[in-house]
């Protein structure tokens, strides 16, 4: 089952320090997936990494 966040959804004005800005980490190692990666976001919270993810299209399971 695949699900997508609407630009309005409240999940995307998820508090977090960083401003939902994705990590150093993953911006980094984000050049390595090919496109349409299949990705496996772990303790996703609001889902800052899993978005910006897949608006660079990678297919993306966020478990929280």
């Amino acid at each position: 089952m695949s699900s997508r966040l609407s630009p309005d959804s409240p999940l995307r004005a998820a508090a977090h320090p960083s401003g939902g800005v994705p990590s150093d980490w993953v911006r980094r190692f984000a050049a390595l997936l090919p496109v349409g990666a299949n990705v496996l976001d772990l303790a996703a919270g609001g889902g800052r990494h899993a978005r910006w993810l897949a608006e660079r299209g990678c297919r993306v399971t966020a478990v929280d």
